[in-house]
Order: C-alpha cells, then structure tokens, then sequence
C-alpha cells in the first residue's frame, strides 16, 4: 500500500522506493511491483527514503519532485513524460490531454471505482510555486545545453580556497555547494532576449558544433548552413539563449581586457575584490571562479570576495509585494536623505547576515549626521579668519592634546575597520567619537578659549577644533558622501572635493600624559548634575567646590586642569580633598 498526493502522476510511475532500514520490506528489494493502472515496476531500497512518512514506501514518478530525478539518475532508470509544457497529460491515455488538477480527479474516481483506494485523507503539505502567479511548479523534461562541473568540484575548491573570504565562513557556503551538486550546469535558457549560444546540432544525429570565431557574436537568423562532419545531415542553429550567469561568471575578464589588451590584463588581473549578496554565492561566485578561473586563466578572479547580508521587512521576513511588507526606497529618501541611509547600511548588522529593517536605527543615523552638520557649522562660524598653521599645534594645552590624541586613535581604528571591510565597526567607532569626544565634551571644554580673548589660547583650540573636523570629514566620506562634500567645500575648500583629498593622517607633536582629562570629565559630569539638581544655570557662577578623591588621581589635576575646570563651569575656588571615591561639593 503506498499514499500519493499525486495519483495524476500514476501513468509515469517508474519504481517504487523503500529504506533498506524497514523491515517491512526488505523482502521485495529487487521484486516487482504492478501499479493500480496495471504496469509492472521495480521495487528499489534507498537510504534517502523516510521510512516514517505514509506507509514507508515511495511511488517513483517522472517528476513528482527533485528527488524522483536523483533517484531515476542514481538508478539508471527509464523515464516517461507525464506531461507537456502547457501543464496537459501526455502517455496517459484516456486521460492524454487533461490539465492536472482536472486528471487528478478523474483519476481518483476510476480508482474509486475499481476498488483500489483504501483511503483519502487532507493533507498539509510545501509545494512550489511560481512567486508572481501561484501556480504550481511542474518538473519538465527538455533538451539542453550542459557545462560539466561534476568533475571539476575538486579544481574549484581548490581555487576558492585561494581567495580570502570575508567573512571567512562565507566560502562554506561554496563548499557545501559543490559537494552537494548533483547535476552539470544547465546553461541554457528558452528566452527572447539573451545572449545567443554559438553552437549548432545535427537534426539527425545530435551531434555539435561550435560556431566559427568569424560568426562571433552568433545570431541564429544570420547562421551559415552546414553540413555535420558525423553523418552529413544538417546541422541547425541553436536558438536558444545563454544562462545569465554565462555572461555576469566572465565578468572579471570582461573589465580587465582578456583577450582584447595584453598589458591591461596582466596589470589588471585578478581583480582586488569582488563585493556581492551572500545568497548568490551558489550563482555568481561559484560560476565566476568555475569560468574565469578554472576554465579560462587558472588564476583566481579575485583577492577577496566581500558578502553582504540582505535587507529583511521590519517583521524579519522577506520583503515580498505578495505580503505588503516592502519598504518604498522613495519615502525613505524623502525623509531620511541618501547619506543617512547609505550610514544605516553600513552599521545595519554583521557582514554576510540578512538584517531586519529599522526606523530606530535609519533616525539614529539621520540624528548622526544633524550633528555632524551642526558641529560644522558652529566651527565655520567661530573659525573666522582663521587659517591652519602646524607650528600652532604646539600652543594645544592639556585638553587640546586629549582631543588630538583621541583624534589619531580614532583615524588608526577607523582605517584598520575600513581596510578589513567591517564598516558596521568603523560606523560606531565614529559615533562614539565624533558624538561623544569631541561634540558633547570637547566642544563644551574649549568655547571659553574660542570666545576669550588669549590669542595663544585660541588658537590651539581653533587648530584642535579645525584638525578634527577636517579628519572627521574625510573620514566619514566613504560613509556619507553628500553632507561631507558640503561640509568640506563650504569651511576646507574653495571648490576642491573631498573625494579626491588625502586620507587623513595622525597628527604630531601631541604625546604626553593625559590621563587628568578623564579626572576632569568626570568632575566637570558631576558639578553639572548638582547645578541642575540645585536648580542653577549652567553658566551660573559658584564660589567654591571641594573635589575629593583618591590621592592618585588628585595628582592628576594639575594646576593647568584645575583651571580649565574653573573656565568650563565657572568656579571661583577650588580645593582638593582625599577620599576613597570621587565625589564634588557646591559651596
């Protein structure tokens, strides 16, 4: 007894499969079976069979789905089209013509009827559809063109192991791939437009052809008529066109002139890096370094193969219109602007992952670049006639230097983030920098210099405020290219881009001891909070504030900080007590 959910399959039934593990039938390996329409099959144990789904047994169909092709290839076995492109039964006999669902109930019925159903229950089950209409997917039989991968897995593993993965999991998934394959590569298709395969077929015996170099680029409307070498028949045109991935697996040698500019090719390959979408791994990176590397040059087509993730719906599902759940790229760009999309991309998630769509995250971005644009301009205002001097690097004070120091460990982190192609890191290394370093600290700690009128104080904080604008700029170029353009044009440049400007380097001249920054950040953090919990003004002027702390970090505070302290939050006095935690009293 074997249950089916395809009895309209019944006339292409070619064996029936069992797992040699079920002792239930064990006895019929190698026997035969007679199908309900009278047709005589042979009864086959394979290890892919679930003996706990139905009855343990298997109807061998050509093609219920995939795995009836595995089967009939793995065996050897004959195979009978069950239908015809247009989804009609064909060798069915009386049923010959009938769309499937419509067979499937006539068929039901005749078996009803003879007394060979001994059951009919509903059943839940995955089956494949087309993605736009819905209808069921049919496994068809035709005639096309192969390139042989099977037996070049070996060379292409070999090759892929040469690039460098990033991340270094993703060549797994090309592995897994060629260990899995269980056909050729099928690279031809049944399409209007593409790119045509030179090649003819004999109408006789089936040999082929290859179209002559002079006939490149091949069109059947324009092909020659020849006669087959084999049998003398007449060979014909093919008409059909290339798989897509011929054409995109070359295009490695496309941009670097194989076969069209010698010098070019040799300075040119391989190519750097390929970047690409982690779901075509299977596709285009497994085809590329097939053709243009094991086929076509030996050498591998790229250094380096970046994988991207894809962008799910907010809900973590594919973003399909058959759901509702896409996002318009549109809206996005009417409120949120390219740049600030382009920063969500590249702090959106991990390489090689699929990450959910955020609105948290695309105003956290666009509320970045507010900063960034406003921090500009509060420079800009304040740098007046300002022009950048190096000899001024040597008026920085303490905090100057604190800043700068902060400044070229950021640009060294940044760049190291950046040439390892984790942007997601570099993204936040810069928030926590720009953001929280410079704009809610720095800024804060310098006005007083930038509004007073010490010439020499000034201008280190103009130099400092103006270096790491500049560097932040040109940082976060790659990032978001629009608002640094504007940025750099309006307060670095007259007309120059950023995009052409040096990567910015570490600034000099600015080492020494600057652990008495963090003492003082975190004092200036709690006079803050005690003039707001006081009800008092920020600039509000107090008397007297007793700092107590450790013995270590008093020493810290020297007289220099100890008077940027007084400047940043307005106090007239201030003493210094010993004590086990830090801790600062108004008076």
């Amino acid at each position: 007894m074997i249950a089916t959910t395809r009895p309209e399959l019944l006339h292409a039934c070619i064996a029936v499969v069992f797992n040699p593990h079920d002792a239930r039938y064990k006895h019929l390996d190698g026997q035969k079976a007679i199908t309900p329409f009278g047709k005589e099959v042979l009864v086959i144990a394979d290890k892919d069979v679930d003996k706990e789904f139905g009855t343990g047994l298997v109807m061998l169909c050509t093609f219920g789905d995939k795995m009836d092709v595995v089967w009939m290839h793995r065996y050897k076995l004959p195979m009978i089209e069950a239908m015809d492109r247009y989804g009609k039964l064909i060798n069915a006999g009386e049923f010959n013509g009938l769309k499937a669902e419509e067979a499937k109930k006539k068929i039901m019925e005749k078996l009803e009827t003879e007394g060979k159903v001994v059951k009919k229950e509903p059943l839940k089950q995955a089956v494949k559809v087309h993605d736009r209409c819905g209808t069921p997917v049919e496994l068809l039989t035709s005639m096309q063109w192969f390139a042989d991968i099977k037996t070049t897995g070996k060379r292409i593993k070999e090759m892929a192991k040469k690039v460098k993965w990033i991340p270094d999991f993703g060549i797994s998934y090309l592995i897994d791939w060629v260990e899995g394959a269980e056909w050729d590569w099928v690279i031809s298709r049944q399409r209007v437009f593409g790119t045509p395969l030179p090649f003819y077929y004999c109408e006789k015996c089936s040999a082929t052809e290859a179209a002559d170099e002079k006939e490149l680029p091949f069109s059947p409307e324009r092909a020659q008529t020849k006669a087959c070498k084999e049998c003398g028949g007449a060979l014909l045109a093919e008409t059909s066109t290339c798989d897509v991935w011929v054409d995109s697996s070359i295009t490695p040698l496309i941009v670097t002139g194989w076969q069209e500019d010698d010098v070019r090719f040799a300075r040119m390959y391989p190519t750097t890096l390929r970047p690409q979408g982690v779901e075509i791994v299977r596709t285009w990176a497994f085809y590329t370094i097939y053709r243009s590397g094991v086929a076509l040059t030996s050498v591998a087509p790229w250094k380096e193969i970046l994988l991207n993730g894809n962008v799910l719906a907010p809900d973590g599902k594919k973003m399909s219109k058959s759901l509702g759940n896409v996002i318009s790229p549109a809206e996005l760009l009417s409120e949120y602007q390219t740049d600030a999309i382009r920063q969500w991309a590249a702090m959106s998630g991990a390489m090689a992952k699929d990450r959910p769509f955020s609105y948290e995250d695309l105003k956290f971005a666009k509320s970045f670049l507010s900063k960034v644009w406003n921090a500009a301009k509060f420079i800009q205002l304040n740098l007046g006639e300002y022009k950048k001097d190096e000899a001024d690097v040597a008026k920085a004070t303490i905090i100057d230097r604190w800043m700068l120091q902060k400044l070229n460990l950021a640009v060294r982190e940044y760049t190291d983030c950046m040439e390892a192609y984790d942007y997601q890191k570099a993204v936040y290394k810069m928030h926590d920098f720009f953001r929280h370093d410079f704009c809610d600290h720095y800024l804060e700690y310098v006005k007083h210099r930038i509004y007073g009128k010490d010439e020499g104080a000034k201008k280190g904080g103009l130099y400092t405020v103006y270096t790491v604008l500049e560097s932040s700029i040109l940082l976060l170029a790659p990032i978001a290219p629009h608002i640094t353009e504007e940025i750099y044009r309006d307060v670095f440049s007259s007309g120059k881009t950023v995009h052409k400007a040096r990567w910015p380097e570490v600034v000099l001249n600015v080492e020494g001891d600057i652990r008495g920054v963090d003492v003082l950040r975190e004092v200036i953090t709690l006079v803050r909070q005690q003039k707001a919990a006081a009800s008092l003004a920020q600039n509000a002027d107090v008397a007297k504030v007793i700092i107590s702390d450790k013995k270590e970090n008093l020493e810290l505070l020297t007289p220099e900080l100890l008077g940027e302290i007084k400047n940043i939050v307005k106090i007239k006095e201030i003493e210094t007590k010993e004590a086990d935690a830090l801790h600062v009293s108004l008076l």
